[in-house]
Parts: C-alpha cells; sequence; structure tokens
C-alpha cells in the first residue's frame, strides 16, 4: 500500500470514530428513555420513584464501600475491608433488585423483595461470622488517617440511607419496602464501624471485646430484618400494609 493510501485510509478511519462515538451515546440515551418509559408504564410513580432511588444509592453505596475497602487495606483494617465488602455487598443487591423489577415488570416486586431480603440476611450472617471471630481476636486501634476515612465514608452512607428512607417512606409495595429495610440495615452496620473508628479518631479508649458484641448485635438484628422481608415477601403471605 502506498504512502498516500495509507493517510486517505487512517484519514477516513479517524473521520469515523466520531461518528461512532456519537451513535454509541445516542443507543445508550435511547435505552434510557426507553427503561424510562417502561417503568412509568408498568409502575405506579411511588414505586418507580424507589427504584430509580435504589439504582442510584446502589451505585453510590458500590463506590462507598470500595472507599472503604481502600481505606481499610491502608490502615491495615481487616474490619474495615469486611465492612467495606458488605456495603459493596448491600449496593449490588439494590442494583440487582431494581434492575431486575425493572426486566420482568411490576408482578414481580415480591419476588424481587424475596432476593433482596435473601442478600441482605446472608450478607449480614457472614458478617455476625466475622464479628464473632473479631470477638477473640480484637484489634485496638486505627491509624489516624485510615480512621479519619473510614469515618467520612460511613457517614456519607448513614446520610445517604437516611435521605432514602425519608424521601420513600411512603411505601407502597413489597420492593420499595425492602430497599427501605435494606437501607435501614445498612445504616445499622455502618453505626457499628463509625463508633469504633471515631472514638479511635479522637484518641478516647475503648473497648474492641465490647466493639465486637456490638458489630455482632447489629449484625444479627439486620439478618432478622432480611428474613423479616422473604417470610412478609413469600408467595401465598398477606400483602396487608403494601406488602403486595
Amino acid at each position: 500500500m502506498s504512502l498516500g493510501a495509507k493517510n486517505n485510509a487512517d484519514a477516513k478511519r479517524a473521520a469515523r470514530e466520531p461518528h461512532a462515538a456519537g451513535q454509541r451515546a445516542q443507543d445508550v440515551l435511547r435505552d434510557a428513555v426507553a427503561v424510562g418509559e417502561k417503568v412509568r408504564k408498568d409502575y405506579d410513580a411511588s414505586t418507580a420513584r424507589a427504584l430509580y432511588l435504589a439504582t442510584v444509592l446502589g451505585a453510590w453505596h458500590t463506590v462507598i464501600g470500595i472507599g472503604k475497602i481502600v481505606s481499610g487495606v491502608l490502615g491495615t483494617s481487616l474490619f474495615a475491608c469486611v465492612n467495606g465488602l458488605y456495603t459493596l455487598f448491600m449496593g449490588a443487591s439494590r442494583l440487582v433488585t431494581a434492575t431486575g423489577a425493572v426486566r420482568a415488570g411490576s408482578g414481580s416486586s415480591r419476588r424481587y423483595a424475596r432476593i433482596a431480603g435473601g442478600m441482605l440476611t446472608a450478607a449480614s450472617l457472614l458478617y455476625v461470622a466475622y464479628a464473632t471471630w473479631s470477638f477473640f481476636n480484637p484489634s485496638r486501634v486505627y491509624p489516624k488517617t485510615a480512621a479519619f476515612a473510614i469515618v467520612a465514608f460511613t457517614f456519607l452512607e448513614i446520610g445517604l440511607n437516611i435521605r432514602h428512607l425519608i424521601q420513600t417512606r411512603g411505601a407502597k409495595t413489597a420492593i420499595e419496602k425492602a430497599l427501605r429495610i435494606i437501607s435501614l440495615a445498612s445504616s445499622l452496620i455502618a453505626l457499628s464501624l463509625t463508633q469504633e473508628a471515631f472514638l479511635s479518631l479522637l484518641g478516647f479508649p475503648h473497648d474492641p471485646t465490647a466493639d465486637a458484641c456490638i458489630r455482632c448485635l447489629a449484625g444479627l438484628i439486620a439478618a432478622s430484618l432480611g428474613a423479616y422481608v422473604v417470610v412478609r415477601a413469600r408467595p401465598g403471605s398477606s400483602t396487608a400494609h403494601g406488602w403486595k
């Protein structure tokens, strides 16, 4: 191939690349609009808002979970890494539940509520197992930089969860209630990390054994909330109080 022909081919390829990128952007936008129309068609305004918030929160919690894990690695804190994995899993559970419900339609509300409850229960029981291990292998301090990062990420997580609880206080369906309970359980687990890291940051003495007991209790409560969702959303159970 001559040099001129090669230059012409390169020029044509370069000209096509912006067009291809623009086409992909249009396809993404078209898909997003189609999904929005499907949600509005399949669900009422309250549930559609809850699914949208769950998707946004799922993405945010994924970022927060990664931030916690990085903080734990930098501070050599296994607890922060485990808590980050829990946050990451809760973010994933929101995304799986919301996207699954969008694809399956309004008749799948109770089914995906059970999936959300099952994921919450499984993650919480694993957290309890770690909390039990930490009771016999306590860790007393965090480096200040890691402690500050942990507190910052955790307060952001709690703030997002509280906002979600406020915005979805009029929950009408099983999937809305399940997503609210995930926010409540996630905040509870986050608090068990915040108090320990905050005391460490301020330099106050604290009993790591007591901290492990608090974590274990928080995990058990979160697991119970997940089991409650599974039971209330099971086939044949009552649809009273919005579990439909």
